[in-house]
Formats: structure tokens, sequence, C-alpha cells
């Protein structure tokens, strides 16, 4: 179904820069404004001098000269062959030790509606408008989406970890402890790539927006559909959905501005069954996925603590009328239901009311400032895949695969 090409990829060239640990950054759209001075501080050749706007968020040309600059001193440099790309993180999380893989490829461009690139959420205007000034800026795709491919043979597992036999192209770690470690991929193997992937379908797990961005330049340049045209594809990184690596981290929902709060708690018992938890079951319940589609509710009462595990009653009934993957998602009953139904809060008022906390710790000191506070159990991969699969769409902020992808690490000129 989809066509995953190799292809000559710009990166740090290592006789300057040994060790990207310097250069490399999180995803732009993950880096708080208060760190990007630290970043473009760090060295002149980090990737923020390249990613970021500077003044005006829809000019690119000072980090495009600032670009071909660095080609010039051989800071950059590019393969001289297509290739395909292995790409391993190796961290921790809660205490154990993590190794994610992922193939480094070309994705070919598609709309959505052709089912061979599959979203599981919408996007936002702006930030694909920003992408998008990049883009033409640069004629380069400068940083991954991330996607997943269902492998039931362990194709990839098999085959691409004997690449960590050779030297690697690049090694370096980023401010969260993950170390990132790129090789190219034996050229004997490509063969075998392009037909595994010629029957299997990507779902976009984080980067809707470049995507969309990128099917917005290729068509702009008469690229789309052209597979001799470098435009014509993205650049992916592409793990499988079995990795025992790929972790899924729910996302909190701190709630404000909410009146009447306890009127409209007293309601919550005509559709929802709810039970007291004590906060070491509501962490316990946040560290694992539910087995039925349930969340948490916290607040203060008069200085007293109170929380609910909520679940909706009868919620099987309703897979005849969502679908088999929303009816069993809980952050689906959380916003599109709870909040609407019992807190009145609408899709169309989540920025005005919803702040989004990955980490627990902070969404439970959030308790006693806000009116409410959600918490979701772990999500699962399958439930991006099972919405994808059947054209839904996650609320915002329902997935949060960690860790991110580094950017800096490999580019794809598109010209």
């Amino acid at each position: 179904m989809a066509q995953v090409l190799p292809f000559s990829a710009v990166y740090y060239n290592p006789e300057k820069i040994p060790d990207v640990t310097p250069v490399i950054t999180p995803p732009y759209d993950v880096i708080p404004d208060a760190e990007v001075p630290a970043l473009l501080k760090r060295s002149p050749y980090n990737f923020a001098h390249l990613d970021l706007p500077r003044k005006d968020p829809d000019d690119y040309a000072a980090q495009k000269q600032q670009y071909i600059e660095w080609k010039e001193k051989n800071v950059l440099t590019k393969s001289p062959n297509p290739s395909y790309y292995f790409y391993r993180q190796v961290y921790e999380w809660n205490g154990k030790s993590y190794t994610r893989d992922a193939l480094v490829a070309a994705v070919g461009l598609h709309d959505f509606s052709e089912r061979v690139v599959l979203p599981h959420e919408n996007t936002h205007g702006k930030a694909k408008t920003d992408r998008l000034n990049l883009m033409r800026a640069f004629q380069s795709q400068l940083s991954h989406i991330f996607g997943v491919v269902k492998d039931e043979t362990k194709f990839m597992a098999r085959n691409l970890s004997r690449t960590t036999e050779n030297e690697p192209l690049l090694t370096g770690k980023s401010d969260d402890g993950v170390v990132h470690t790129v090789w190219e991929v034996p050229p004997g193997l490509n063969s075998a790539i392009r037909l595994f992937f010629k029957n299997e379908p990507i779902y976009i797990v984080d980067g809707h927006h470049r995507y969309e961005s990128s099917v917005t330049y290729s068509k702009e340049v008469g690229a789309f559909k052209q597979p001799d045209q470098a435009a014509s594809a993205a650049l992916f990184s592409i793990c499988t959905t079995t990795d025992p690596g790929l972790i899924v981290l729910p996302t909190h929902r701190i709630v404000t501005g909410v009146s009447d709060w306890s009127a409209r708690w007293a309601k919550v018992a005509g559709d929802f069954a709810v039970t007291p938890m004590t906060a070491a079951q509501l962490e316990a319940f946040t560290e694992k996925p539910s087995t039925t589609p349930s969340f948490a509710v916290a607040w203060k009462d008069g200085g007293k603590e109170k929380i609910f595990h909520v679940e909706p009653k009868n919620w099987q009934s309703k897979e005849k009328d969502w679908g088999y993957a929303l009816h069993k998602l809980s952050v689906h009953w959380s916003d599109r239901v709870f909040l609407k139904d019992i807190a009145s809060v609408a899709d169309t008022a989540f920025a005005k009311h919803l702040t989004y906390e990955r980490e627990y710790q902070k969404a439970y000191g959030a308790v006693s400032g806000s009116s409410f506070v959600i918490f979701q159990p772990q999500p699962q991969v399958s439930d991006m895949t099972d919405i994808a699969d059947e054209g839904k769409f996650m609320p915002p902020k329902s997935t949060y695969f960690y860790p991110k992808l580094a950017s800096g690490l490999l580019m794809r000129e598109l010209v």
C-alpha cells in the first residue's frame, strides 16, 4: 500500500561534530519558549537555529542562509547514495530501560481519503502554515513524521536490528536522557523493505501537521503522485506497533472556569457509575490501561479532596452508533460526553477551560486550584490504530508517545 523509499540524507558531519548531543533538539512544537535561548546558545550549530522562527514567524530566510553556510563549511554533509536508516532510542522510564527502533525513510504522499497513510487526529491551521513556510524556504524536510506499522511477521525486528553490528552514522543524548543512534541500513535489504511496506498502511503517531504541509507543498510544486520528484514523499521514522519500547502516556485535563461544580456533579449518577478512590488508587489508575472506558475526576470541596472513578453505564450499547473504536475509548467519554453533558464544556470551549498536563504529579497538584481535574488511564497503541482504521478521530491530546523523536538527526532535500 505505501511506497517507502531510501533517500540521501543531510546530516551533521561526524568529522566536525562527532557527538550530536549539543545540536539535536526536541520537536519544535514541544520546546517551551523559555528554553529556546539556551538551545541557541548551546552551540552555533544547534538545530534550533534552523527549525525555529526568529522575528517574523512567516519568514525563514535567515535560517535558510545559515543552512547554506553550514553546508559550505561542511558542518552538514549529504549522503552520496540513497539509503534507508535505522534509528534506535534507548531510554529509561519508571526505573526500567527500554529500546525503541524505527526505520527512517521517504514515504510517498497520499490524501488521507486513499487510506494509505492514516491519521487519528485533526490538525490546526497555525502549525500547518508554519511548517509549510519552513518547507517553502528550505525546499527541504527538516524533521520527521512519526509513524507506526503493523508487523505481525516481525520483519523489521528480524532484519533491521542486524544493522547495529556496523558503525553508527550519528549518536548523541538529548536532555531527557534518551540516547539516539542512527545507522545506514545495508543496501541488500532495500528490496525486502519496499516489498514489506507495499502490503501495509502507515499510521501517523505524531506530526499530522507536517504530513499535511508536505501534501500541500507537493501539490504546489507539481510533484504530487510524481515518484521521480523528491517532493512527492515525506520524511518518516516508522516503528512497529508491537515494539516493546513504544510507550503511550496519558494526558490529563485540568478544567477551570466551571461554576456550580457540586451541583453539576450531582447529575453524574444518571449516566455514569462512580466509585470513590484514594490518592494512591488514582495514581495507580493512571499507570495502566483500563479494561473498560473510564477515567477519574478529582476536586476540592470545602477544603476536602474528592476523587472518583467514573465509568459510563451501558457503554457497550454505543458501539452500534459510534463504532468499535470510539465506544471503548476512555478519552472520548471524558471529553465528548462527560465534559459536555455534566460540565457544559463543549469542544469549542476547550481552549478556554482546559489545560493539558502529561505529568501526573503536576496534574494532581492542580486539583486545589481548578474546578476539577480529569485523570486518564494509560492509552494503548491499538486505541490509535483502531480509530484510524475506522476513519474516526480522537479528541485533542489523547495520546503522548514517549520518547519524542529528536530533531536534527537526518534531513531530506526536495530539490
